[in-house]
């Protein structure tokens, strides 16, 4: 039955709805933003970072704050380090193993010389070999602590890195400027990471911050890096993800 008038009735009772506009009639062309991606809160946008120094990106939604990209990874840093410990027990095994050779070849002699060890022989005997184990262990430690000086010292006042930096693609610059530091910057740097946790008790507690400061400072900065004013940065730059064709 063809449609009647507006607000005639149906003869199931139901009036009669205006028939749908044709397909298109009611098409608006498409108004691109004024920006192509919304501000974040802070106003920063892409290209306002300038990278240098040990600051840190801005702040996020969320209160997060992205570090500087370029500096070198916790984990970078300490498989660094345990490739210089393993080339420095290497190197320091060549003097401990025949002093510890020696050490137990005196016990040997001792004691098939005096079967009975609490004669006043025996005892004598032990205490001299007491007091060349202690002889021998202070200057062992005193020669194993200048060879880890000069292998942290000597590289990096050269190159900027240790045989473990240059194996994760990591260097020591400065802080300020990351330029290459100074002999003298690199001799400090030592002296705080090797020499200090050498001194009894209050050492072990140092190189315990002293390893794990990076771990919340904002420029990844251990105390050793801090009283050299350096960092520790990536060889390599990161790079951006390439943008897919298409993608926003």
């Amino acid at each position: 039955m063809p449609p009647g008038p507006p607000g005639a009735q149906q003869p199931s009772g139901q009036p009669y709805q205006q028939p749908p506009q044709p397909y298109g009639t009611s098409y608006q062309p498409y108004q691109p933003p004024s920006e192509p991606y919304p501000a974040p809160p802070g106003g920063y946008r892409p290209g306002d970072y300038q990278p240098g120094g040990d600051q840190a990106y801005p702040a996020q939604p969320g209160g997060y704050q992205g570090k500087d990209p370029s500096l070198a990874e916790s984990w970078q840093r300490l498989l660094a380090r345990v490739i210089d410990w393993t080339v420095l027990t290497a190197l320091t095994a060549v003097l401990w193993v025949p002093a510890v050779a020696g050490w137990i070849h005196r016990l040997r002699q001792i004691a098939l010389q005096y079967p009975d060890t609490s004669t006043p022989a025996a005892q004598a005997a032990l205490n001299r070999a007491g007091t060349i184990l202690l002889r021998d262990i202070l200057m062992l430690v005193f020669v194993s602590l200048a060879v880890s000086f000069c292998y942290d010292w000597l590289q990096h006042a050269r190159w900027g890195q240790t045989l473990g930096k240059r194996a994760l693609g990591t260097m020591v610059v400065t802080a300020a400027g990351r330029s290459k530091i100074s002999g003298g910057a690199a001799a400090g740097r030592a002296a705080v990471f090797v020499l200090a946790p050498a001194i009894p008790l209050a050492g072990g507690i140092f190189s315990l911050l002293d390893d794990t400061w990076l771990l919340w400072d904002p420029g990844r900065q251990c105390l050793h890096d801090k009283a050299a004013s350096t960092v520790v940065v990536k060889t390599r730059a990161p790079q951006a993800p390439a943008r897919q064709p298409g993608a926003w």
